[in-house]
């Protein structure tokens, strides 16, 4: 069967959705069963930080359930989940459930073993970063981002050699981690995977200065802008979150240098924001002032039909790639959203049928 996507007028509400128990196992890396481990499940549009849905405990065989969100028909769910599992000795292990219909077995965890990896971070000035707090945020692949909760337990911090060891994670596993210091800000670095030695050099910073502007007054005060810059082809930068003053002003004293986007969310369709934009390049040692302007958000609607009948498709999922935005259609295949102006990809999924993005 083939389906349209076609834009509309009309909106009409959003369909329910249900629990399914997620049953699974968790064993150490002889076979054995891992009682009290815990059990996170969490949900994720592609390429985005993971959410969590749900926690729990394996009994005293191993085992768990977990409650997950279905769709209209009580099996087939969207967005991606994974369900992670952590040993005392905070061992992880991870499996991602793809979108369709829930596993009709229950999922087998097998905890990884322990393999050490040394780890030093330097400044820019080459003299070693002593209490810089290190912690892991990407595992297999960049795609697969750890929850916080997990991500918080693996936090080190280096030695006054610039030194952290990470004892807890298969050294082929982590990717990803960010470092943060008082005197170069937070920052973020993408490693090979299966290296067990390495160091860092972390990046020089510069300063941020900036105000929102918006024809409401009352919407720039204490609102939340996230800065990031992005080097060395996306594999390192800065990022850092802060709330403007009641004029709307924000000020970074140490952000990475590097391209600068600036993006303030908006909470809510009445709450105007910014989407992500560049401004520039932030230098070493630079005093940046940007100006960013609040925009109003707009609604945007459409229609998923049979390309055959022309019937509405009901319980479709539809997600704005690169937001929080999604909905799921009404029985008659409406939906609605608000969202900043902008281009956007929409990705639609129906049943267990596969994730797709339409320009």
């Amino acid at each position: 069967m083939v389906f349209l996507f076609s834009a509309l007028l009309v909106f009409v509400g959003l369909a329910p959705t249900s629990d399914f128990d997620l049953e699974g196992l968790v064993l150490d890396a002889g076979g054995k069963p891992v009682a009290e481990a815990e059990i996170v499940l969490t949900w994720a549009h592609p390429g985005e930080a993971p959410r969590l849905e749900s926690m729990t405990r394996t009994d005293e065989q191993g085992r768990f359930i977990v409650p997950m969100r279905t769709g209209t028909n009580g099996r087939a769910f969207w967005p991606p989940r994974t369900v992670w599992a952590r040993g005392e000795d905070d061992a992880i292990a991870w499996r991602t459930l793809h979108p369709g219909n829930p596993p009709a077995e229950a999922i087998r965890l097998v905890l990884r073993p322990r393999i050490s990896t040394r780890w030093t971070l330097t400044g820019p000035d080459g003299e070693p970063v002593e209490n810089a707090h290190v912690t892991p945020r990407a595992i297999g692949d960049e795609t697969r981002l750890l929850p916080d909760v997990l991500a918080q337990s693996l936090m080190r911090v280096t030695d006054e050699t610039g030194t952290f060891w990470l004892e807890r994670i298969a050294a082929e596993a982590w990717t990803d981690f960010t470092v943060a210091t008082s005197a170069y800000g937070q920052q973020w670095f993408r490693r090979r995977p299966n290296e067990r030695v390495g160091a860092t050099t972390l990046l020089p910073t510069g300063r941020v200065q900036g105000r929102l502007i918006g024809e409401d007054p009352e919407q720039l005060s204490r609102r939340r802008v996230r800065l990031e810059t992005i080097v060395d082809g996306g594999r390192a930068g800065g990022e850092v979150e802060v709330l403007t003053d009641e004029q709307g002003a924000f000020v970074v004293d140490r952000l990475a240098a590097g391209a600068l986007i600036v993006s303030v969310e908006s909470a809510g369709s009445e709450a105007h924001g910014a989407a992500p934009r560049g401004y520039g390049l932030l230098s070493e040692g630079e005093t940046m002032e940007v100006t960013v302007e609040l925009q109003v958000p707009v609604a945007i609607e459409g229609r998923v039909v049979e390309a055959e009948s022309g019937r509405g498709v009901g319980g479709a999922q539809i997600h704005l790639v690169g937001t929080d935005e999604h909905a799921t259609t009404t029985a008659g295949g409406y939906w609605k959203l608000s969202v900043l102006p902008g281009r956007y990809a929409i990705g639609v999924s129906i049943d267990d049928r596969s994730f797709v993005d339409i320009g």
